[in-house]
């Protein structure tokens, strides 16, 4: 009767295997890396797409207007508004985005979503008026004369906040690119970032092409 002799893999055999799965790793992970951001940069493209939507329709039921930030005492915040439009508070978060977005685990309610609103369309702009009112003064409106394009008009971006405690939801461009500029993420996903803008389209954009567009009168205030 013929014994069987099973042969060991010898050290450079197992060296060999070893080099040729790290290889594989090494090739294999930035597509898996790739493939993952590329699936959440499309998540937030299309939370940015349904946020759009309910700003539609709160603009279509308020007479073309959004709410007003400052009411009194009280600090109104975008997420608090749309919430009726929308019954879904995950899409205030980019999966990109864990660190600026804070949820409450216990209610699921969002403290700070991943998006920041164009204050040009919640607030009173200096010099025309103070944010001491009940009432906007010069907020701009949906189809607001001073407009130069609705499709060219940033309604929200993708913020950039992270400092913890902080519940920063909207931008005062008026104050000038080099004020706001650092609450913006502008290279989140491939080098670019979602927009969404006035006339209800979300899209990728660098951000050298849109950064005129957070002004409704395309005047870039530095």
């Amino acid at each position: 009767m013929r014994s069987t002799i099973r042969r060991a893999f010898t050290l450079i055999e197992l060296l060999v295997v070893i080099a040729i799965i790290a290889t594989l790793a090494a090739i294999l992970f930035p597509v898996f890396t790739q493939a993952r951001e590329k699936a959440r940069a499309v998540k937030c493209v299309s939370n940015m797409r349904q946020v759009s939507v309910a700003a539609g329709m709160y603009l279509d039921d308020n007479d073309g207007r959004l709410y007003f930030h400052h009411a009194g005492l009280e600090e109104i915040t975008w997420a608090s508004r749309l919430q009726p439009y929308t019954r879904n508070q995950a899409i205030y978060v980019c999966p990109s985005d864990p660190m600026t977005a804070l949820i409450n685990p216990n209610s699921g309610e969002v403290h700070r979503p991943s998006y920041l609103v164009n204050a040009y369309f919640t607030h009173n702009q200096p010099p025309d008026s103070s944010e001491e009112v009940e009432a906007p003064v010069n907020q701009y409106i949906q189809d607001d004369s001073r407009i130069r394009s609705a499709s060219e008009t940033i309604l929200f971006c993708e913020s950039g906040v992270t400092e913890q405690g902080h519940n920063q939801d909207d931008y005062d461009a008026w104050n000038g690119l080099s004020t706001v500029e650092p609450l913006f993420n502008t290279t989140r996903h491939s080098g670019g970032s979602h927009y969404t803008f006035l006339d209800g389209h979300a899209a990728w954009k660098k951000y050298d092409r849109v950064k005129h567009m957070h002004f409704p009168d395309h005047q870039v205030i530095p």
